[in-house]
């Protein structure tokens, strides 16, 4: 596993700034994410289980509230399923809308088997009513650092993430020019190559 002390003892190696702390931690961070978010990748999927209170006569939607906490560094949903109670069995599978006016249709009628994101709520219109879902989505790394820090890509391919970030330093740093060549050079071939090696899942 590479740790955030890893990257960044990487990253200075390149720069030859470690005096440049609090940037080289800055640069590992926003690195990492931008890696992870070149495309969805299978490795950055997770799911959870969740439950709600079976709709009640006269309610349209249901809730889910505070959905960034209940999930592990949400990035984007990937599908919704409504589960059988007893069994856990699927019963229905959601579409997911990126706008709560899309819960109308062209006529104006609510849609049913769909959902979406409002702020930190998950708002659910299903035609079961079972209380069981479960949840897939993508998720971004763990970028916290120092101690809490966690990416597959990272310990891939350390070398290559750590000279991302190295061009991150070198172009808030004064050293434009640098930093460029290294994107034409160096991270848009890693861009592509992680694409090719890793990307097995649409959405």
């Amino acid at each position: 596993m590479t740790t955030f002390a890893d990257m960044q003892a990487q990253v200075n190696i390149y720069t030859k700034r470690p005096e440049l702390v609090e940037l080289t931690n800055t640069a590992i961070r926003m690195a990492t994410l931008r890696a992870h978010q070149v495309d969805f990748f299978s490795r950055d999927q997770a799911n959870i289980p969740l439950t709600y209170t079976p709709y009640t006569s006269g309610q349209i939607f249901v809730d889910i509230p505070n959905i960034y906490t209940l999930t592990s560094n949400l990035r984007t949903p990937n599908s919704l399923q409504s589960l059988d109670a007893t069994s856990l069995i699927p019963v229905e599978f959601l579409e997911y809308v990126d706008d709560y006016k899309n819960f109308w249709d062209n006529e104006g009628c609510l849609k049913r088997s769909v959902y979406t994101l409002l702020g930190n709520t998950l708002r659910i219109r299903s035609i079961t009513n079972t209380g069981k879902l479960q949840f897939y989505y993508f998720q971004n790394p763990v970028v916290a650092g120092p101690i809490a820090y966690a990416s597959w890509i990272a310990d891939l391919y350390k070398e290559d993430l750590a000279m991302w970030a190295a061009a991150i330093v070198w172009m808030r740093s004064g050293y434009q020019e640098i930093a460029q060549q290294v994107n034409i050079t160096q991270i848009e071939a890693f861009k592509q190559m992680l694409v090719e090696s890793h990307l097995t899942v649409k959405i």
